[in-house]
């Protein structure tokens, strides 16, 4: 049936697009603009749009076409309902609740010339569960206007909001002057008849949900989504500014209310649609920031735009734990590691890449590895990769993102909390850790929380990324000279084009090399910091601008002096080194569990590499990866190296 009235509504359109064509040698196309801006709901959404290159005289109707399908036409679906704030928000109704839909905007002329917009990608959250109950006090006409605002707000809650198991309580009490609530649901209204209406409903609502009432909105000093005057989330910054249609907008938050859109009083209320449900997206905002509307955590949402067949690679956020020079990786053994990698390494090896899917019905992702296609799984407090033809709901993980940007060089982009869905305000998530490990820690919500945010970039971010790195094609080669048991020195010839440097250490060379000093201007640095006698260091300087950070060199090595002047001795950080063969383990001796490397001479697959314990069992079968890992008992092994039939045997100390 809708084919047939596709096919009359093509026909009768061409007809009349024919008959006045003949009455113009011209047909204008307009041109149309579908703002990137929307809001959503569960059953609505809401979008701008602007029309341009056509006189207004000759546009006959504009609006919004949606499908399911990624090229929706007037065809499919279409509306012209639109609200007027601040220009003409359009508004989409009776949508399906956690769908993903396909929107742009369109304009029709009288020529019957149809204009589109771009089309964005609308995915609908799940249709909220929110109930109230009248208290017996409630009587006569109280019981009237209140039913019906309850009934009204509730409404707009369950169809703009994903917010479930609030179960509201309305109470009349003849002794309060307007109406007050706390955070649950118990809501108290007054026998002014000017706040039993739905806008003061939905203003009592929000403090049920935690406005004004929750620690992350009153306690200023420990919370970073409030200051002293506004709310800083930046999902509701980006609803209000859609509603504003103003990108400077704020949303003004004191110790109790917010506006706009907060309908702090029976003045505010104005009784339309638009208010009623900017003040839910509002709400819905503020627990995808992270006020935990019903207890528990914030409201999962799309907060990743993914796309399920990109591949995207992992960083982490912050610099000390290898954002500039490592990524997350699956390793041959099946862990998951934050490696040193170059990005043409990590492009052209799919162990280094993710695949991330969003499931509309929950609002949490999978993660995928691309190459073995297992799945991130959280069990026993710990945060792994598993095999599995279905996902289950250890396999699920809650996305969040960060309110401040990550720069890197004139790129920006913003790191992402990945959490493992707990009905508490501190789940844990995924960390950083500094020896390249992947590790669980409780969630903090901080700005500062660096090492808990994780950047997520196509291989388009990379393209920009490497352009971005100008300053010098690499770091300048540096000179490092110990002073005494706890004092290095290092010196480099001034690089061309720099405006400062970025001086980076490590305890060997592979490792996540670690940030000592940022935007330095000098050439020469004392590094006095936390250092050991007669131990090995490695470091490298980058030259810095605003195109940028260069490229690394190879790093430079030295040894602080012993206790009382001698210089440093090899023998104390490396038992065995083969040096006929050129081969070199580090950190050795090392701890439990952590990587070892190796260092040679010999391109990795003319090499095989066993490891034994002390009676000759096999704790590692022969290999040519190099990303070893240390055995969890402390003990001597050994390290078979065969290369060209030869076998050489390096000793690893497990302290």
């Amino acid at each position: 049936m809708k084919s047939l009235l596709s096919f009359l509504f093509v026909v009768l359109f061409s007809i009349d697009g024919f008959a006045q064509s003949q009455q113009s040698d011209t047909i204008v196309t307009p041109t149309v603009v579908t703002n990137p801006n929307y809001a959503r709901g569960a059953t609505v959404a809401f979008g701008r749009l602007t029309v341009s290159g056509a006189l207004a005289s000759t546009i006959k109707e504009q609006g919004f076409c949606w499908s399911k399908n990624p090229e929706p036409t007037i065809l499919d679906n279409r509306t012209t309902k639109y609200y007027s704030n601040n220009g003409n928000i359009y508004c989409i109704n009776n949508l399906e609740p956690s769908t993903v839909y396909y929107m742009r905007a369109y304009a029709i002329t009288t020529t019957n010339a149809v204009g589109y917009g771009n089309v964005i990608k609308v995915i609908t959250i799940p249709k909220g569960t929110v109930a109230y109950s009248m208290t017996a006090n409630v009587t006569g006409d109280n019981l009237t206007r209140l039913t019906a605002a309850a009934s009204s707000a509730v409404d707009y809650y369950n169809n703009a909001t994903s917010i479930k198991g609030l179960r509201l309580t309305v109470n009349f009490g003849s002794g309060t002057p307007t109406a007050e609530a706390s955070y649950g649901g118990y809501m108290t209204f007054g026998p002014n008849a000017s706040y039993q209406r739905t806008g003061t409903a939905l203003h009592e609502m929000s403090h049920t949900i935690g406005v004004g009432q929750h620690t992350y909105w009153t306690n200023t000093s420990g919370s970073p989504l409030r200051n002293a005057s506004q709310w800083l989330g930046e999902r509701a910054l980006k609803v209000v500014r859609f509603l504003d249609n103003n990108n400077t907008s704020n949303v003004n938050a004191d110790s109790q209310h917010f506006w706009p859109y907060g309908i702090n009083g029976a003045q505010e209320d104005n009784g339309t649609e638009i208010l009623y449900y900017a003040n839910s997206l509002m709400v819905e905002a503020f627990g995808e920031d992270g006020l935990p509307p019903t207890n528990g955590f914030a409201t999962p949402y799309y907060a990743f735009e993914s796309e399920d067949t990109v591949k995207y690679y992992i960083k982490n956020e912050d610099t000390g734990m290898g954002r500039d020079v490592s990524f997350m990786i699956e390793n041959t053994d099946g862990s998951i590691a934050n490696r040193v990698m170059t990005s043409d390494d990590v492009l052209a090896n799919d162990s280094a890449a993710w695949y991330f899917s969003f499931n509309p019905v929950n609002c949490y992702y999978t993660l995928k590895n691309v190459a073995t296609g297992k799945y991130f799984t959280y069990s026993n407090n710990s945060i792994s990769l598993v095999t599995k033809a279905t996902p289950q709901t250890g396999e699920y993980f809650q996305i969040m993102g960060a309110r401040i940007p990550t720069v890197i060089g004139a790129f920006n982009t913003k790191g992402y909390w990945i959490i493992h869905p707990v009905n508490t305000l501190n789940p844990p998530c995924l960390i950083g850790s500094t020896n390249g490990k992947i590790a669980t820690a409780t969630f903090n919500i901080a700005n500062s929380a660096t090492t808990q945010r994780w950047l997520i970039l196509s291989a388009d971010d990379f393209t920009k990324i490497k352009q971005l790195n100008t300053p010098e094609e690499t770091s300048p080669a540096v000179k490092a000279t110990p002073i005494s048991s706890s004092w290095i020195k290092l010196e480099w010839d001034a690089a061309a084009n720099a405006q400062s440097y970025r001086i980076y250490r490590a305890s060997y060379p592979d490792s996540i090399y670690s940030i000592i000093k940022d935007s330095y201007t000098s050439t020469t640095y004392d590094d006095l910091t936390g250092l050991k006698p007669n131990t090995i260091y490695w470091y490298r300087v980058h030259s810095l601008n605003g195109g940028g950070e260069s490229l690394h060199a190879a790093p430079v090595k030295v040894i602080t002096k012993k206790i009382g002047g001698a210089d440093g001795d090899d023998g104390l950080t490396s038992i065995n080194q083969l040096e006929t063969m050129s081969f070199t383990l580090y950190p050795n001796p090392v701890k439990a569990r952590q990587p070892v490397f190796i260092q040679n001479e010999y391109p990795m697959e003319d090499i095989k590499i066993e490891m034994t314990d002390i009676s000759g069992k096999t704790i590692r079968p022969y290999s040519n990866d190099n990303n070893l890992v240390a055995p969890p008992a402390k003990g001597l092994y050994f390290l078979k190296i065969i290369h060209n039939g030869k076998i050489k045997i390096c000793k690893l100390l497990v302290e």
